[in-house]
C-alpha cells in the first residue's frame, strides 16, 4: 500500500538527516514519517479490510500489513517525532562555564524512556508475524522493519539508561568523586593496557573539576587491597590486587573498579563513588568532536596523532619516568580543557563516544548499587559484560603484557573464531589467534630501552612477551591448544559461572609469528560462535 511506502521513504529521509546531524531535516522527516503511519494504520483499521482480512487466501497478507502499519504508527507518534523534538534541548547538554545543565538531561529521560518502550512494543508486535506465504513486497518490509527495530532498540535503551544515569552521576543528587584510569595499549593488559595515569573528577550539581594524577604516586600494597576470586589469583597473580597498574588485567571490570577506588583510598583516604577506564583511541574520539587542540608543548593533538604521541613518540622524547608522566598529565589537563569547552559538539562527542564503546575502550563501575545493575548489563560494564551480550556462543580473547616494555603498538593480531563439526572428531570450536612481532633487529637496537624492555624479567629486548587468555561461554569443555599446528602446554582453569579459560604463555622474537589454536568442546553442540578481544591501539601509517 501507498501509505507503507511513503513512511519507509519518510524513515530513509529521517535516518539520512540523523547521520548529517541535520536537525530541522529530521524533525521535518519524523513529521512525515508519522503522517504516513497514521495514514496507514486508519486505512488498515478499517471493518471491511478487518473484515476481508479474514479470507483465507488474503488473510495473512492484510492482517500483517495492519501489524506493520500499527508498528510504524507506534514508532512515529511515540519515539520518533518526541525524540526529534528533545534534539534541541540535546543540542544545549554540554559544559559552560565548568558545569553541565543537568535540566535537558532531566527532560530527555521521561522522553527516552517512552520511547524506548515503543520500540519495544513495536519489536514484538513485527516479530509475532509469521512470514511465510507472505507476499514479496510484503515480506520484503516486514523484514526490513524487524531488523530497524531490532537495531534500533538497543540503541534506545541505552539512551535511557544514559537519561537515567548521568545526572546522579554528575552529582544531580549531591557531590560525586569519579576516578579515571588511563590505559596504556602499548603494555596490553585484558582492558586494553597498563593503567599509567589517573586523574579525579570532581562533580557537585554538574559543576566539574579535575585533577590528574600518575599510577605511580598510588605505591603498590604489600597485600591484595581486597580478597581476589581464585581464578583471577591463578592467572593473573597477587599483584592484580596490590598494583593499581594491573587492576584492568581481569575482564570482570566490577572487580577492577573496586579494587582501584580500594587502593585510591589507602593512598589518598579519599572516598570513589565510580571508576570509569579509557584508553588513547576514547581520547582520539574526543578529538573527532572537538577538533584539533593545541597542547602546551606547541605541538598539535588531533584525532590521527594523539594515539602515536603518546604510546609511541612519548617514549622517544621523554628519558625518564618523571619527565613523560608530566606529559601525560598536561595532556589529560589539556584534553579536560577542550571537552569542557563552549564549542564541542554535542552530538558528535556521543557519536564517538558510543563507537569507543562498542569497541570496548570505556568501562565504567559504579559504587551505587542501583547505577552498578544497570552498568553490568551493558556494553559498558566491561569485558566480561561485553562477552555476556555476545550471546551463549560468545568466546573472547584477552592479552596481557609480562615483560614491563611497551612494545604493544609492534603487535599485530589477528582473532577468528570458527566452527567444526565434519572432521570426525566431536564438534568443536576454535578460536584461532594470530600474532606477529613486526620489530626487527634494527628496530630493536635504534629504539629506547624503556620500550624493549630493557631485558628485565629473564626476557631479551625487543621480545613480545606474554599471556593469551581464552574465555569460553558456559558449557565448554576443555579440547587443547595448538600452536602452528603442534600441540602446547597451557593452563586451564574452570569459572564458577561455568566458563572455562585456556591461557597460553607466548614469547615472539623479532620478525616472528605464531598462530595459536584454542580448541573448545561445547556441550550442546557447536553452535555458530562470536568472538570479542582486547582493544589494541589504531595508530597511523605505521
Amino acid at each position: 500500500m501507498n501509505e507503507l511506502q511513503d513512511a519507509k521513504s519518510a524513515a530513509a529521509d529521517l535516518a539520512s538527516a540523523i547521520s548529517s546531524r541535520d536537525l530541522p531535516a529530521a524533525s521535518a522527516a519524523a513529521g512525515a514519517l508519522a503522517e504516513s503511519a497514521r495514514e496507514a494504520e486508519r486505512l488498515t483499521g478499517d471493518p471491511v479490510w478487518g473484515g476481508v482480512s479474514a479470507l483465507p487466501w488474503l488473510g495473512d497478507d492484510l492482517a500483517a500489513a495492519h501489524t506493520l502499519a500499527e508498528a510504524v504508527a507506534e514508532v512515529a507518534s511515540e519515539a520518533v517525532v518526541p525524540l526529534s523534538a528533545a534534539g534541541d534541548r540535546l543540542l544545549e547538554f554540554g559544559v559552560r562555564d565548568g558545569a553541565v545543565d543537568l535540566s535537558s538531561l532531566s527532560e530527555l529521560e521521561g522522553v527516552a524512556t517512552h520511547a524506548a518502550a515503543a520500540v519495544r512494543d513495536a519489536r514484538r508486535s513485527v516479530d509475532s508475524i509469521d512470514d511465510e506465504g507472505l507476499v514479496g513486497p510484503l515480506a520484503e518490509a516486514t523484514g526490513e522493519l524487524r531488523s530497524v527495530l531490532h537495531e534500533a532498540s538497543p540503541m534506545l535503551d541505552t539512551l535511557e539508561q544514559a537519561s537515567r544515569l548521568l545526572p546522579p552521576m554528575l552529582g544531580a543528587d549531591g557531590p560525586r568523586t569519579i576516578l579515571a584510569l588511563f590505559q596504556n595499549n602499548a603494555e596490553l593488559r585484558t582492558g586494553g593496557g597498563i593503567v599509567g595515569a589517573a586523574g579525579v573528577l570532581h562533580v557537585d550539581d554538574g559543576r566539574l573539576t579535575f585533577e590528574p594524577v600518575t599510577a605511580t604516586d598510588v605505591r603498590p600494597a604489600a597485600e591484595p587491597v581486597l580478597p581476589l576470586p581464585a581464578a583471577d589469583t591463578t592467572l593473573y597473580g597477587p599483584q592484580l590486587g596490590r598494583f593499581i597498574q594491573n587492576a584492568t588485567a581481569t575482564p570482570d571490570f566490577e572487580l577492577s573498579g573496586r579494587l582501584a577506588a580500594e587502593m585510591w583510598r589507602q593512598h589518598r583516604g579519599e572516598r570513589i563513588d565510580a571508576v570509569v577506564a579509557i584508553d588513547p583511541m576514547v581520547l582520539a574520539a574526543v578529538l573527532r568532536a572537538t577538533g584539533p587542540i593545541a597542547h602546551a608543548d606547541g605541538e598539535e593533538l588531533s584525532a590521527s596523532t594523539v594515539a602515536e604521541r603518546l604510546m609511541v613518540d612519548a617514549y622517544r622524547r621523554f628519558s625518564t619516568d618523571d619527565e613523560q608522566n608530566a606529559y601525560f598529565q598536561s595532556v589529560a589537563s589539556t584534553m579536560f580543557d577542550a571537552l569542557t569547552g563552549d564549542d564541542v559538539s554535542v552530538p558528535d562527542l556521543l557519536t564517538a563516544l558510543t563507537d569507543a564503546a562498542e569497541e570496548g575502550r570505556i568501562s565504567v563501575w559504579s559504587r551505587h548499587a542501583d547505577e552498578q545493575a544497570i552498568f553490568a548489563d551493558t556494553t559498558l560494564g566491561g569485558p566480561d559484560a561485553r562477552q555476556r551480550a555476545l550471546g551463549d556462543a560468545g568466546y573472547a580473547v584477552y592479552l596481557n603484557d609480562r615483560s614491563g616494555g611497551k612494545l604493544g603498538p609492534y603487535l599485530d593480531v589477528s582473532v577468528e573464531a570458527v566452527s567444526i563439526a565434519d572432521d570426525g572428531s566431536a564438534p568443536r570450536v576454535e578460536v584461532v589467534v594470530s600474532l606477529q612481532n613486526r620489530l626487527t633487529v634494527g628496530d630493536v637496537d635504534a629504539l629506547p630501552s624503556r620500550v624493549t624492555n630493557e631485558g628485565r624479567f629473564g626476557i631479551a629486548p625487543g621480545v613480545i612477551a606474554g599471556n593469551v587468555s581464552v574465555y569460553s561461554p558456559p558449557g565448554t569443555l576443555d579440547g587443547g591448544v595448538v600452536r602452528d599446528d603442534r600441540p602446547t602446554g597451557h593452563q586451564a582453569v574452570a569459572l564458577d559461572d561455568g566458563r572455562l579459560v585456556q591461557n597460553v604463555g607466548i614469547d615472539l622474537a623479532p620478525g616472528e609469528r605464531a598462530t595459536l589454536r584454542f580448541r573448545f568442546i561445547p556441550t550442546d553442540g557447536a553452535a555458530a560462535p562470536s568472538v570479542q578481544v582486547t582493544p589494541g591501539l589504531v595508530l597511523g601509517d605505521r
